[in-house]
């Protein structure tokens, strides 16, 4: 009997496991992870919704600057851009072309290259009733009869044999023209020269003559039949 009890206190006694509580438990683990889970996941979402508002906003903003410069450009441009207005249209049946006629000025189809082409027009500005400006646009067509290359009229024709210097190109009536610098007795001009078929056309403007009546004039060219 001694040596029975003296077992029982040497060997301690084993507690069943309650399966209930430790089910309790690890359900309130997980739930409790969830919970930290789903905290973190929602304050990290929340984070980027916010820097992607911020983003956009600045993007916005950075667009309305744009906008805004973009039309304070061209408002700049539309306020310094002189409006010239036209008051009818000179057609040319020998030279087969056409050009609007700027307000104030007139054509003169007389005198110019003193014979040597076929069609000659002059724009000249209204100074007062009787008189005009000493300043030409002058528009030269000559029917060449056969095709021409420009360095060989340039060569050939008496009124293009003058010293120029080649200044780029331009479109006149959707055909490139050559753009030349030309010494002329009131200044250096600007002339331009191209060709359609057999027709060579020859563009001469005083050098003083208004830019945007210049513009005006050569953009509206256009050939005729």
């Amino acid at each position: 009997m001694a040596g029975r009890e003296r077992r029982e206190i040497m060997e301690p006694k084993k507690e069943k496991v309650n399966g209930k509580r430790l089910g309790i438990t690890l359900t309130i683990m997980l739930l409790t992870a969830l919970a930290v889970g789903g905290t973190m996941w929602y304050l990290m979402d929340q984070n980027a919704k916010s820097e992607r508002t911020a983003n956009e906003q600045q993007v916005a903003e950075l667009q309305k600057q744009k906008d805004t410069l973009k039309q304070e450009a061209e408002d700049k441009v539309t306020a310094n851009k002189e409006v010239v207005e036209t008051t009818s249209t000179y057609s040319d049946k020998t030279g087969k072309y056409s050009v609007n006629i700027p307000s104030g000025y007139i054509v003169s189809t007389t005198g110019g290259c003193e014979g040597l082409c076929a069609s000659s027009a002059t724009l000249n500005k209204r100074v007062s009733d009787a008189q005009y400006d000493a300043l030409r646009f002058t528009i030269t067509a000559t029917d060449q009869k056969k095709p021409i290359s420009l360095s060989t009229w340039n060569k050939e024709t008496e009124y293009t044999k003058t010293p120029a210097e080649e200044n780029g190109t331009i479109k006149i009536g959707g055909i490139t023209a050559t753009k030349y610098s030309n010494p002329g007795f009131f200044g250096t001009d600007r002339d331009y020269r191209f060709i359609k078929g057999n027709i060579t056309y020859y563009i001469q403007v005083d050098e003083s003559i208004d830019k945007a009546v210049e513009t005006a004039i050569l953009s509206s060219f256009k050939f005729t039949k």
